[in-house]
């Protein structure tokens, strides 16, 4: 198996693979943006400044865990915020 590769996915397949499995645990900026109402530049900002948890970059696509973005929520938040500013 040593030598093998894998074909990478291309943007146009991406959420595809998302959509199914456990990587449906992922959301899109687009989905964060619906869900926190709040418009794709600032969750891009929030993302690039460390302040929205669960975040990571796929194909050159942010998505963020599910789980974690609902933890940060249920938090008020705050904690990663709060935690970049060493409070």
């Amino acid at each position: 198996m040593a030598g093998m590769q894998y074909p990478i996915p291309t943007e146009r397949q991406i959420p595809a693979i998302f959509a199914g499995g456990h990587l449906g645990e992922y959301l899109t900026i687009s989905e964060v943006c619906e869900k926190l109402r709040l418009a794709e530049r600032t969750v891009y900002e929030m993302v690039r400044n460390g302040r929205l948890p669960g975040a990571t970059k796929v194909g050159g696509s942010w998505r963020i865990k599910r789980e974690v973005l609902e933890a940060w929520l249920d938090a008020g938040g705050q904690a990663a915020s709060a935690k970049k500013r060493g409070l």
